[in-house]
């Protein structure tokens, strides 16, 4: 007989995959009307489903972290799972279905700060002296290996596999015209983090979004704690099963 802790978590662990299958449909419909569907409004279509599905990602992502969680409470991991979850249904709760009117501005009309640029809170100019994608993704595990990650989670193939449809191996790469983008995020680097998960999830002397080893570094941490290992991402899974590959 499974305990209470025992059932929620199975419950908050369906609740993550029914989820991450609402979040998908809308865009999976884009990609099924393909070239049919063309003009503003299908445009502004794809845009609101692939915020919803960016969104519904995250969301899922957290429950599941909390539901891997749950069972052990009261543990330190806890209350940054229920944070993570907290700021994901803020995400979600932002995304705009098209044609609504947007939110009102604050009283008196006085503008919210902008948030530092991505150049502004990362050095343009990497610290790398020249290197390849194999030499970075080594020296990238070397480091996550020291800090406790295991050869399991961070397959080498696999990362460079992330980098290769991310980023096309390029570490100057920025998507300047995903809904990302739109938000003042966008994604950078070899493999396309935005910035406040590179803030999260980049180690202590590696806080250069631009540097190959860092953006690395940043990403397969996110990725391990999203999904248990780089091999379970869902463009590996997907392309390992003959499908196309998929952002993480």
């Amino acid at each position: 007989m499974s305990t209470p802790s025992e059932a929620a978590s199975v419950r908050w662990a369906e609740a993550s995959a029914l989820l991450g299958h609402a979040g998908r449909a809308p865009i999976q419909l884009v990609t099924w009307l393909g070239p049919a569907w063309t003009g503003d409004a299908a445009r502004a279509y794809q845009g609101w489903a692939e915020a919803l599905e960016q969104a519904t990602r995250r969301l899922a992502g957290a429950l599941s972290g909390l539901a891997a969680v749950v069972t052990r409470r009261p543990s330190p991991g806890w209350d940054l799972e229920l944070r993570a979850v907290e700021r994901a249904l803020r995400e979600l709760s932002q995304v705009r279905v098209p044609g609504t009117p947007r939110a009102p501005t604050p009283r008196q009309n006085i503008p919210r700060p902008r948030p530092p640029t991505d150049e502004r809170l990362h050095p343009v100019t990497p610290k790398r002296g020249g290197g390849s994608v194999d030499q970075w993704v080594t020296e990238a595990t070397r480091i996550l290996r020291a800090n406790g990650y295991r050869d399991e989670q961070i397959d080498t193939e696999d990362i460079k596999t992330i980098i290769k449809y991310e980023s096309a191996g390029n570490p100057d790469a920025v998507n300047n015209s995903d809904s990302n983008a739109r938000r003042g995020t966008p994604s950078t680097g070899l493999m396309q983090t935005i910035p406040p998960t590179f803030a999260r999830w980049h180690l202590p002397g590696h806080d250069n979004i631009r540097d190959p080893v860092d953006n690395i570094i940043a990403g397969v941490r996110y990725a391990v704690a999203r999904y248990g290992s780089v091999s379970q991402a869902p463009g590996i899974v997907s392309l390992a099963a003959g499908g196309r590959y998929r952002g993480y």
